[in-house]
Order: C-alpha cells, then structure tokens, then sequence
C-alpha cells in the first residue's frame, strides 16, 4: 500500500451510515461496495468512540443471523447502554427500510454487522502491537489509531 492510499479516520466519520445501509443493502453494485468499505470502517469508528468492543458487535449479528432484523430490532438493549443502543438502532431502522421481512437483508445486514465486529477486532490487535513510543501522527490512519 502506497503513502497516498491511506486516508485517516477522520474521512471516515462523514460516511452517513443509516443512508448507505438503505441504499447499500437492495444495491448489489456501487452502494452495496461502499456500505462494506467505507461504511464498515465508519461504523467500527463510532462505535469504537462509543467503548463498544468487536464481541457485542459480533454478539448481534449473530442474533440478527438467527432472529432476522424485525426481531432483533425489538431487543431492549442491542448493545449495552443507551447512545450505543441508539446508535444501532438507527442503524437496524435504516437497513429495514419499512421493508416487509427480507432473509436475504437480514443475511447482509449480519454479514455486515460481522465485518464491523472484525475492523474493531484488528483495531485493536494493532493498537496493542504498536509501541508506545509510536509518534500520534503515525497512528491516525485507518489502519491504527490509538485512543
């Protein structure tokens, strides 16, 4: 990877994330790869703000996977504590869509939450291999920042 491919988190919290599930889940084309691009690394980055770890994530989707999206959505705490609850709901209304029931969206939304899970999982397997001496500069890129 070149030093012009990297872009730093920060061009990842613009991404409107309950706009590119709408759009991203029904599109198989151009939408559906942004969704699992920069729509993955924008989520894990709000909910890495957030404290959330890559195991509740993970947690969820796996319910999504086995109750479908209508079901999980009536969870009372998807996630635990109110903003990330909040957060992840707008993100499970925006990826229903007021759709009636759809297995396939429910199976590409828990793919999705899955990816997620696994960017917050790498995350922080960097961070705890990157020294502490690490000038902060070098740590905001996509690929490592240290919090």
């Amino acid at each position: 990877m070149s030093e012009d491919a990297r872009r730093p988190d920060s061009a990842f919290l613009d991404v409107d994330i309950p706009a590119a599930l709408a759009e991203g889940l029904p599109d198989p084309g151009d939408k559906r790869s942004m969704l699992f691009s920069d729509g993955v690394i924008g989520a894990a980055l709000r909910l890495e703000d957030l404290g959330i770890g890559p195991y509740p994530t993970e947690f969820l989707a796996s319910c999504v996977q086995a109750m479908g999206l209508s079901a999980a959505t009536e969870l009372p705490e998807p996630l635990i504590g109110a903003q990330p609850t909040q957060v992840v709901r707008a993100w499970m209304t925006a990826a229903a869509s007021g759709r009636e029931p759809d297995v396939v969206r429910d199976d590409l939304f828990a793919q999705w939450l899955s990816v997620v899970a696994e960017v917050l999982a790498a995350r922080r397997r960097v961070r705890k291999s990157v020294p502490q001496s690490m000038p902060e500069s070098a740590g905001d890129s996509a690929t490592v920042r240290d919090r």
